[in-house]
């Protein structure tokens, strides 16, 4: 507990008066003296009562929340002593923006206990500690003001926000540049093809045992490439190409849950090319997660992440954990983390950049990927198209289809396909 009151002054009168009392014996200055030491223990002992027994705990709902959604979480102050509280200041130590779970607490009777609930809208996504919990309280004169602190505290994830894509169509199997692909493959993927005959070498873990013992010979399973391309999202957090600034401070707290709420600003992400690019990514991951497509991202930030190519809404979980703490911390530019995976992409893949480069480093990157057989599409976010003049030349002359996203722009009604 640390101490904060007046104490101190009322202990130095306390101690003149002792002495006076001791050297004079005067009557007044015993009457202070014992009067000083009542009140010393009275407001000693009612703080330490108020602190004797009590409990502070936190549930949320649920550890995850998003973007433009509401965390709900309900607070207990619980009294297990046989005597009242009075009095209580509540005040939290949560890092999330604009959470306010304070409160001062009038009463809470014997064996009782204080609790309510707390709705807080998520403004940013990341990662946040909801607690400490420290709790205050003073003796009814204010003498004595003590405070302690409980370790009510929870971790919570806030994912960023998922835009439908009404507009963002494509046909089963084909992308822009891409076709439907059907060969064998020499690894066990989900797509089982047929069966053939056992040869030396073939792994057992292939055998298919209902057909080897129908026939009365070893048989082993083929597998197939995903006939669906699969889907890559490359994802630029170079810090030297972001542009835009976030929302000032004051900007959200005078709009409070009208920035989201309000008609228009619930389909616009914080406008920077990072939020915008974060937000665009994991539209894309639900939008073809959705369609049964097999999906994987990379993305340099401190260190380089890649999330393999997997279907499902376990994928789609993973996508956004991850999502929800990648930040624009990067200084190697887009062009050398496209690189870095040339090798490792199947033939039956798609590429998806999403970048605010002015540079044509990556349209030269993507190019190369298509001469592979790769196909490849590019959403380009910035302010504006002037400065791009040379990456569309560069996008139009190999025949790769791209996005414009503004800044500002409502994400569902700006991911359209613009003309190469």
């Amino acid at each position: 507990m640390g101490e904060r009151s007046s104490l101190p002054l009322l202990l130095v009168l306390w101690a003149i008066n002792l002495a006076f009392m001791l050297s004079t014996g005067h009557a007044l200055f015993r009457f202070f003296f014992y009067l000083f030491t009542a009140l010393i223990a009275f407001s000693a002992l009612w703080v330490w009562q108020n602190f004797w027994g009590l409990e502070v705990q936190r549930a949320l709902i649920s550890p995850r929340a998003q973007v433009g959604k509401v965390l709900e979480e309900e607070l207990v102050v619980r009294n297990r002593s046989p005597l009242p509280k009075l009095w209580l200041e509540v005040r939290d130590h949560s890092n999330l923006p604009a959470h306010v779970a304070g409160k001062v607490i009038g009463s809470i009777p014997p064996k009782g206990e204080y609790r309510w609930s707390v709705k807080t809208l998520c403004r940013k996504r990341g990662q946040f500690t909801l607690g400490p919990i420290t709790v205050v309280s003073s003796d009814p004169l204010g003498l004595i003001r003590l405070e302690k602190t409980f370790p009510a505290q929870q971790e919570v994830t806030v994912y960023p926000p998922i835009y439908p894509l009404p507009y963002f169509k494509l046909r089963a199997g084909i992308l822009p540049g891409g076709e439907v692909v059907r060969q064998r493959a020499p690894f066990a993927t989900i797509n089982v093809a047929g069966v053939r005959e056992y040869n030396p070498g073939d792994s057992f873990s292939r055998i298919h045992w209902p057909t080897t013992a129908h026939v009365g010979r070893l048989m082993v399973k083929e597998f197939e490439l995903d006939p669906l391309s699969n889907i890559w999202l490359f994802l630029d957090l170079d810090r030297g190409v972001q542009k835009g600034q976030g929302w000032p401070r004051s900007f959200v707290e005078s709009r409070g849950p009208s920035l989201f709420w309000a008609e228009g600003w619930s389909l616009r992400p914080e406008p920077t090319t990072e939020e915008y690019s974060v937000a665009i990514a994991a539209s894309l991951a639900s939008h073809f997660l959705k369609e049964k497509r097999a999906l994987g991202i990379a993305v340099y930030s401190r260190t380089k992440h890649v999330l393999r190519p997997e279907r499902g809404t376990r994928q789609l979980l993973k996508v956004l954990e991850f999502l929800a703490v990648v930040g624009a911390e990067s200084d190697n530019p887009f062009e050398e983390l496209l690189a870095s995976e040339s090798h490792s992409l199947e033939g039956n893949s798609t590429i998806i950049a999403i970048t605010p480069s002015e540079s044509i480093g990556w349209v030269k990157a993507l190019r190369g990927f298509k001469l592979r057989g790769i196909s490849a599409l590019a959403i380009i976010i910035a302010d504006e198209l002037s400065a791009y003049q040379e990456v569309l030349a560069e996008l139009k002359a190999s025949a790769i289809p791209w996005i414009f996203v503004r800044l500002g722009d409502e994400v569902p009604t700006a991911m359209r396909f613009s003309e190469v």
